[in-house]
């Protein structure tokens, strides 16, 4: 049976600028120790993508990480334990893939493809996990945050460079790191793709767990990194650190203070996190007994903030406490400042057991809103409350996005992919009969949209779910397939431009 033609929405008025993905990690090869992720973003995909072997043993059995991550994430049978297929380029088996964490899917073919798809802005955040680099066989002389962070920015811009030289030389190429409003205006304008650098580690700017970081030392290391091109800051991840308090939503973090909550928890041997925690269920918080970090933002953690507005970078309260996000909130409104949730789930939308400090209340999602700022959803919704078929299907996102919408009420929305981080992306399935029909129209203008093809191997949303970053414009058109209206589809396409917007009012409040 023929699919529905893709993307009538795409074509209603007011799209031009193009869609923004908020959150992905594109040089997480370099993190974890180096021996993680299998793949390179750029060069020729017969050596980058070449297959992964070396590096996860014969049949992917040594991959640790991607085996249980498949079995964990995604609902997997046990199998998966058992390994995966190593056969990178030219036939790609077994990866990438919807259900694969530990493989290159932001590669510059895949990139440029959903570039010429519409995709404007991306924020590429460097990503790093000190635990998981010294459990792993790394290969990177240090598992220091900010060093990894370092290497990742330096890739960055070695990335442009090649990109450039492909092109043509300095300035030609279609991968642009910006640092202003205007120069992302500018980018988008000319159709290239505007790079926001962003920074997502545990210890952000050296600041361990208690740590004695002078106002001038912290001023001094922001300094640097807002030098460096960096714009976008995540002060929390996975654990606390001398700014705040992280989300309590993890099997990996357990409590100090209840023997219950730590009893729970299988890998007590490992130097994981640990936090105390209290019981909020009264909040609608349901996770292991409601139960939420006691810790909000700390005096450090106060100035830090500070440091970021006065310079207008892009604060992202994804990752923190409850009370470490209603303290950067109280001080964003004060300060009439936004703020950006990049990769988020919805507490309303969960399943009841799975609801965590981590998901948004809709009183968060409609404050961030009246700070002027944004919330992105990410793209995998993984613990929310819809039938088994639907589960990890796009729907989820649709659904997600139809709530931001109605509770935000806002002109443009984006999402959070988060490509090459461990998060799984959407499956295949749940799809009106005969799915998404290829050619599908581009939504800014130009010939049609063919599958992508990369060796010997065709990728096809209907079959593959969303398997690289070059299929996000699949993604989209999917999703007007699945019945997202005009006026539906029209905030994602204007999510580049919203973004810009929204770094415009930082920088004016600076």
């Amino acid at each position: 049976m023929a699919g529905r033609p893709g993307v009538s929405a795409m074509t209603a008025q007011d799209v031009t600028s193009g869609f923004a993905d908020l959150h992905l990690h594109q040089f997480a090869n370099l993190a974890f120790g180096g021996k993680v992720l299998w793949g390179q973003p750029s060069g020729n995909p017969a050596a980058v993508l070449r297959p992964c072997r070396e590096m996860h043993g014969p049949h992917g059995i040594t991959d640790l990480v991607g085996n249980v991550g498949r079995v964990m994430a995604t609902g997997a049978r046990w199998t998966a334990l058992l390994g995966h297929d190593t056969g990178g380029y030219p036939g790609f088996r077994g990866w990438p893939a919807w259900d694969d964490f530990t493989h290159q899917a932001v590669h510059e073919q895949w990139l440029k493809r959903a570039v010429d798809g519409g995709l404007r802005l991306a924020v590429v955040t460097a990503v790093h996990n000190e635990v998981l680099c010294r459990l792993s066989r790394r290969s990177t002389s240090t598992c220091d945050d900010m060093d990894v962070v370092d290497l990742q920015i330096g890739a960055a811009h070695d990335m442009e460079a090649h990109i450039d030289t492909v092109c043509g030389g300095p300035g030609t190429g279609w991968y642009r790191i910006v640092r202003s409003p205007a120069q992302a205006r500018e980018v988008i304008a000319s159709g290239r793709l505007a790079v926001v650098l962003g920074v997502e580690v545990d210890n952000v700017f050296g600041g361990r767990p208690g740590s004695r970081m002078s106002p001038a030392q912290l001023t001094a290391t922001v300094e640097k990194y807002y030098q460096a091109g960096v714009r976008h800051i995540i002060p929390l991840h996975l654990s606390d650190n001398a700014f705040g308090g992280a989300a309590f939503a993890l099997p990996l973090q357990w409590s100090r203070n209840n023997r219950v909550l730590s009893a729970a928890n299988p890998l007590l041997s490992l130097p994981v996190y640990r936090m105390r925690t209290e019981s909020r269920s009264g909040a609608g918080y349901r996770y292991r007994g409601g139960n939420c970090n006691v810790r909000g933002l700390t005096s450090a953690g106060r100035r830090l903030v500070e440091e970021l507005m006065d310079r207008g970078m892009i604060i992202d309260v994804d990752h923190m406490s409850a009370r470490t996000r209603a303290d950067v909130l109280d001080m964003a409104a004060a300060a009439h400042y936004p703020v950006v949730a990049s990769h988020t789930e919805f507490l309303e939308l969960s399943r009841p057991e799975l609801r965590s400090e981590r998901q948004l209340q809709p009183s968060e999602v409609e404050l961030i809103r009246k700070t002027g700022g944004a919330v992105a959803p990410l793209v995998r919704q993984s613990t929310m409350n819809v039938a088994a078929a639907d589960q990890g299907t796009l729907l989820t996102f649709l659904r997600a996005h139809r709530y931001n919408l109605a509770r935000a009420g806002t002109e443009w929305s984006a999402f959070g992919s988060d490509f090459n981080g461990f998060a799984g992306l959407p499956r295949p399935g749940r799809l009106p009969p005969g799915g998404l029909a290829y050619p599908f129209p581009n939504p800014l203008g130009g010939g049609p949209v063919h599958r992508s093809t990369i060796g010997e191997v065709t990728f096809d949303i209907n079959h593959d779910g969303v398997a690289h970053v070059g299929m996000l414009p699949d993604f989209l058109a999917a999703l007007d397939a699945a019945g997202l209206s005009a006026a539906e589809m029209a905030p994602l396409m204007r999510s580049a431009a919203g973004y810009v917007e929204l770094w415009d009012k930082a920088e004016r409040r600076a």
